[in-house]
């Protein structure tokens, strides 16, 4: 897993991934960080090939599975946060839809398949794994029982009061949803 050194940690007004790049990926020349012609913010430009490349943050999705008023919760069982709790979630794909992306990382993560209801929020996560990301969360049932799988040691339904503290959960973006969902109705009653 990449991990964040000092030497390429985000500075004010200048974020940057986990991993810059430092060549073109079209022709290989050396990558130069200044405004392309006719822009204000600086990128990455190639020297040769004048290839501009955007340091875009990844899209994430995540579901907010409700069931009598709880909400689901996943203990990651490896990998970056491991222990920690999180919303069932993750990377989409370049040929998959958001929803798409959720109902497959949902199956892979706690074994369930799930009835989407609606986005609930979009929220930026500067700390995630592979450098920022914009995180789509959305409201969810389960159509079948949550359970652990390789990727996840525990799920729980847990409802507003009774949601661990904030340091046991593996990003902040799943604390602003949880906080969002709050002051919601449950789905039963939406």
């Amino acid at each position: 897993m990449p991990t964040r050194s000092s030497r390429s940690s985000p500075r004010r007004g200048d974020v940057t991934t986990d991993r810059p790049f430092r060549h073109c990926p079209y022709c290989g020349s050396a990558l130069k960080r200044h405004p392309p012609s006719g822009e204000h913010r600086p990128r990455l430009v190639c020297s040769s090939c004048e290839a501009v490349i955007y340091q875009n943050p990844k899209l994430v999705v995540t579901a907010i599975i409700e069931k009598d008023g709880k909400v689901l919760l996943a203990r990651r069982a490896a990998g970056l946060r491991a222990g920690k709790w999180d919303l069932p979630g993750g990377f989409v794909e370049l040929d998959e839809t958001a929803e798409e992306a959720l109902v497959r990382e949902v199956r892979e993560e706690v074994g369930c398949e799930v009835r989407l209801h609606g986005v609930l929020g979009v929220f930026r996560e500067m700390t995630g794994a592979y450098g920022p990301s914009i995180n789509i969360h959305f409201r969810a049932s389960a159509l079948s029982e949550p359970r652990p799988t390789d990727e996840v040691s525990e799920v729980g339904w847990f409802g507003p009061e009774e949601l661990p503290r904030p340091d046991e959960f593996a990003f902040e973006n799943d604390l602003e949803a949880l906080e969002r969902w709050r002051t919601l109705l449950p789905l039963s009653e939406a």
